[in-house]
């Protein structure tokens, strides 16, 4: 546990993932999703920051697949396209499980919130960037 605690941002990380869900439990008990305007959009935006946070953890620091020794814009891309395909999922857990229907505003919707994850993903990477990599 001492050497997950000494992981770069970990404390951070975990805090997020705390953050989001706590909001997340809220707003869906209290209904803040339809109540607060945008906070769709923010959760996304955080989502997205979690998730790159954790995919550049475990491909970066890690080394996973050997990636921590991959030039700086393979593991921009591979973070991007993790939370991509994350944030992809998480709309295709909404349409199975009836949580929004398939019509032209749920799509801009989608859009909107796809670009709200990668926005997220992209200062995670900055925040990654700065924090770790940079510090080398």
């Amino acid at each position: 546990m001492n050497k997950l605690l000494k992981q770069p941002l970990f404390i951070e990380t975990f805090s997020l993932a705390i953050f989001i869900a706590v909001v997340h439990w809220v707003a869906t008990i209290h209904h803040l999703y339809f109540l607060v305007a945008n906070l769709d959009m923010v959760m996304h935006f955080l989502g997205g920051l979690l998730i790159s946070l954790i995919v550049l953890s475990l491909l970066f620091v890690r080394g996973l697949f050997g990636f921590a020794h991959t030039h700086h814009g393979v593991v921009i891309v591979a973070t991007l396209v993790g939370v991509l395909m994350v944030g992809l999922g998480w709309e295709l857990f909404e349409v199975f499980f009836d949580l929004t229907a398939i019509t032209r505003i749920d799509m801009v919707d989608t859009i909107s919130d796809i670009i709200f994850d990668l926005l997220g993903g992209s200062l995670g990477l900055w925040w990654y960037y700065t924090m770790v990599w940079r510090r080398g």
